[in-house]
């Protein structure tokens, strides 16, 4: 047989070929079905009874047979994905765990944290030196001199527990010098604005406490929303009483 002889049943057969292929270009690759691994079982059962057996077998399939709930922790990027079936077919796998926000976010809590030790550590210090240059319980010194230094600590006390409303570690600076010198102003009229501050501290951290256990159920809110009404009404009366001269209960 010549070439030219040979050539023309080549030719016929790509011609025929050809005319198929478009067909096949517009058919959707979603129309193939998923044969699943056993087929490959009738030439290769051997090879199937081994890889069945194996971890990597179960992740090949519909995702609603034979699924096992469960999660895996990826070490490199700290996400861990969870898998789990919702309704009766549709199974997801869904990745939780940190986003791009939250190292930011830890960050920001860590900074936050050393500021508000180092604002303690700094209040604490100066509260410190500030209660060394006023009189003592039975340190020499006049009457009036004494009266005049307390009320300096009764509007000191007045100033934090307002500043607490913004730093809250200042709410405690303040009682502390209350108790650190009630008993110097015991007998005179700034005793009551001593007691004042005291009731006024734990009255709020009780409803505070209160407040945040049952907000939940929202009667909470409206604890620390009345509750921070009622600090601020204390606060405010006490420091004009303070300025005026006049003690506190009268």
């Amino acid at each position: 047989m010549t070439v030219a002889t040979l050539g023309t049943p080549v030719l016929a057969l790509c011609a025929a070929a050809a005319t198929k292929l478009p067909a096949l270009a517009a058919s959707p690759a979603a129309e193939s079905p998923y044969v699943g691994n056993e087929a490959c079982a009738a030439c290769h059962d051997d090879i199937y009874e081994r890889y069945s057996h194996t971890a990597m077998a179960r992740t090949s399939g519909p995702a609603s047979r034979n699924l096992i709930e469960g999660s895996v922790r990826h070490e490199s990027s700290g996400v861990v994905y969870r898998i789990s079936v919702e309704g009766v077919t549709d199974a997801r796998v869904m990745a939780v765990g940190p986003n791009r926000a939250w190292p930011i976010m830890k960050l920001v809590g860590e900074v936050s944290l050393i500021v508000v030790l180092a604002l303690g550590a700094a209040i604490g210090v100066g509260l410190y030196g500030f209660l060394r240059t006023v009189a003592a319980p039975g340190a020499a010194g006049s009457g009036q001199d004494s009266q005049a230094s307390l009320r300096k600590l009764a509007g000191l006390v007045y100033g934090l527990q307002a500043a607490s409303m913004l730093v809250g570690v200042t709410l405690f600076a303040g009682v502390i010098i209350n108790y650190l010198r009630r008993e110097q102003a015991a007998g005179t009229w700034l005793e009551s604005h001593f007691t004042w501050q005291i009731r006024t501290f734990w009255w709020s951290l009780a409803w505070c406490v209160l407040g945040i256990a049952t907000a939940i159920v929202l009667v909470g809110v409206f604890i620390l929303i009345g509750s921070g009404v009622w600090f601020v009404y204390r606060i405010v009366r006490g420091w004009i009483e303070l300025n005026e001269g006049r003690p506190m209960y009268a």
